[in-house]
């Protein structure tokens, strides 16, 4: 016997027992950039200095190792998926990390070339979920002596490091701030540890 399970909507946030005021670390950059070193150093600190954190997987990321092509050509869908699970832990923990959060989703909404979505919809209603939540931005400067690993990425190191640019300028242009940090798990803990 098989169960079904679908998507339960959430209660509305009136609703809903919220047991901390949650902050929205969302890792940006482009492929390759190591936004897993800073997501895993960040939430180790936060454990260490014992917060409450929960990493949240990158929709988009687990669609790639898939090779589930035709699903990433729906940069709505993606978000969508990605809102609703932020959503569902807002309130539970002090802090989310995530290394797909949706000010990077405005970048792949503009810029996949397969993308089937009305670009212009799908951002307006990226940058309302992204003001629903408590957000802080960094974007993961990328070590230029560290090779490129292609395993898991669909661009090669040229594109990653113009996706890089691109993506800043975005961000400029939407007038999302974020924070620079280079790639070195010291800075990233002693940035995490100023949380507190």
């Amino acid at each position: 016997m098989s169960t079904i399970v679908g998507y339960v909507t959430p209660k509305p946030k009136e609703q809903r027992l919220r047991r901390y005021p949650t902050k929205v670390i969302n890792i940006i950059g482009g492929p390759g950039c190591d936004k897993s070193l800073y997501s895993s150093a960040i939430v180790l600190k936060l454990h260490l200095m014992g917060k409450t954190v929960e990493w949240v997987p990158e929709v988009a990321k687990s669609l790639v190792w898939q090779r589930d092509f035709e699903a990433l050509r729906n940069q709505y869908g993606i978000a969508l998926q990605q809102f609703r699970i932020l959503d569902l832990l807002d309130g539970q923990t002090a802090f989310l990390v995530t290394e797909g959060g949706l000010p990077q989703l405005l970048y792949y909404n503009a810029h996949y070339p397969d993308n089937i979505c009305d670009e212009a919809k799908t951002r307006a209603q990226i940058l309302e979920w992204y003001r629903q939540f408590d957000n802080i931005n960094l974007f993961a400067q990328r070590d230029p002596d560290k090779p490129y690993v292609s395993v898991g990425r669909l661009q090669d190191e040229n594109r990653a490091r113009e996706i890089d640019n691109e993506m800043r300028t975005l961000l400029s242009a939407e007038g999302i701030k974020y924070t620079l940090m280079p790639s070195d798990h010291r800075k990233i803990i002693e940035w995490t540890a100023s949380l507190a």
